[in-house]
């Protein structure tokens, strides 16, 4: 009985050693992950930022883009781009800008058509890069590791260029469709 006893106690420790050991590498295997497509994240919005940074450069070099309103603008987007890096006020600022630009070249020239084009596509790359880490960051276990390790969620880049956007401001305040009539009381 004393033996049976033993083993048992033998039985139980490993069980925990080896549940230990299993979590902690379960634990570096998600955070390994989580790091990687952080990364990404932060890869893809470098590309689009520098995307930005040569729209900028671009419309400060057309003579029809000497506007004051363009260039407080421009500026107010390149310094929350560099301030904020990626964050709901680089997505007001964007619209602001987009809104203008779209008043100022209503029918737009190859050089801002392609532009455009590039943006948008460089956008749906980001919000591609986004959604795939928010997906694997919001799943069981993984939050928790992402929590402990101070990952934040990706923010979305839901910006289209060279077409009229909903307001983010007013868009944020909105109730989600699904919420719409619902009684709270």
């Amino acid at each position: 009985m004393k033996k049976l006893g033993t083993y048992l106690l033998y039985f139980i420790i490993s069980i925990f050693l080896l549940g230990s050991v299993g979590i902690y590498f379960l634990q570096k295997s998600i955070s390994s992950k989580l790091e990687s497509k952080n990364k990404d994240v932060i890869n893809s919005w470098k590309i689009f930022n520098d995307k930005l940074a040569e729209r900028d450069l671009l419309l400060s070099s057309l003579s029809l883009a000497k506007s004051d309103s363009l260039i407080c603008l421009m500026n107010k987007s390149r310094s929350v781009r560099i301030n904020k890096n990626n964050s709901s006020d680089v997505v007001i600022s964007e619209y602001q800008l987009n809104k203008f630009m779209m008043k100022r070249f209503p029918e737009p020239d190859k050089s801002i058509l392609d532009l455009i084009n590039s943006l948008n596509t460089l956008s749906i790359n980001y919000n591609s890069v986004a959604k795939d880490y928010n997906v694997y960051f919001s799943t069981f276990p993984n939050f928790l590791i992402a929590k402990k390790n101070k990952f934040k969620r990706a923010f979305y880049f839901d910006i289209e260029y060279g077409k009229e956007n909903e307001d983010p401001v007013k868009k944020s305040k909105e109730l989600p469709e699904w919420a719409k009539n619902v009684d709270t009381i």
